[in-house]
């Protein structure tokens, strides 16, 4: 869908979950179909459980996600108030990633901030007077559980995605 924020605009894209850890047919096509969707977009935010800290998948696929030429944010969802992000694991900062967003698409919480840091990224490659918005694509990719969709119907102030806590 499209996203407009500040007056500008970009496409944002859902992957399904991946889990590096099952090797079923299905799961090879859903990490298949969310590596070229990567590929094919400007920006991946790679969405993790803040609530369950890194997992030894996580780890994995962010290590694959590195091998492309996209810039990576690491977007830790379901900090609902501020004791969930003083309870974070410091693992998340040894990734090594620069890019950690903190939000809730739950309740919005960081929203905000994590449109500006998606504003900021095309905004410094000067993507806005070369591209047009539907050019300027941005992946949602992760686990599955860890609020993708969520975050998509959050940014996209519409439910786009049918989302289930089951």
């Amino acid at each position: 869908g499209t996203v407009l924020w500040r007056g500008k605009e970009w496409t944002l894209v859902d992957s399904g979950g991946m889990d590096a850890d099952t090797t079923t047919d299905m799961n090879k096509r859903v990490i298949e179909t969310a590596r070229n969707l990567v590929a094919s977009c400007d920006l991946a935010l790679f969405v993790i459980d803040g609530k369950t800290g890194l997992m030894p998948q996580d780890h994995k696929l962010i290590t694959e996600l590195r091998t492309t030429d996209k810039q990576l944010f690491l977007v830790v969802n379901k900090m609902d108030n501020d004791r969930d992000v003083a309870a974070v694991d410091d693992e998340i900062y040894r990734t090594g990633m620069h890019d950690v967003l903190f939000c809730s698409a739950r309740n919005g919480r960081g929203s905000g901030e994590l449109l500006d840091a998606i504003d900021t990224f095309f905004t410094g490659r000067g993507h806005y007077a070369a591209l047009m918005p539907t050019e300027m694509r941005v992946a949602i990719v992760g686990r599955p559980n860890v609020g993708k969709s969520t975050l998509l119907n959050s940014m996209l102030q519409e439910e786009r995605v049918i989302v289930a806590n089951e």
